[in-house]
């Protein structure tokens, strides 16, 4: 289990990375990767709280809404249970 969240995190991180150069605003991009970083350290308040200052963000592009969403939904498979990170709105 350890070894598929480390390679799911790396991939995860690439994709990023790729997107950051590629299309991602800084203010979108290094929240993200902030976020990334927290979950390194099993920060996971913290984490979900810089995708949401993402989320935020307005005039996002479709390319930088869809890398939010693949953040937020990385966190919620390596802590499906931690209440922070389910989606907004979702009801349990």
């Amino acid at each position: 289990m350890r070894i598929r969240t480390f390679l799911t995190s790396l991939i995860c991180i690439a994709s990023l990375s790729f997107s950051a150069s590629a299309a991602i605003r800084p203010e979108v991009g290094e929240p993200l990767q902030e976020a990334m970083k927290l979950v390194a350290a099993q920060d996971y308040d913290a984490a979900m709280a810089r995708v949401d200052a993402a989320a935020k963000v307005v005039n996002k592009s479709d390319e930088e809404t869809l890398v939010i969403e693949q953040v937020r939904k990385y966190l919620n498979a390596i802590d499906p249970g931690h209440r922070s990170l389910q989606y907004p709105g979702r009801s349990e």
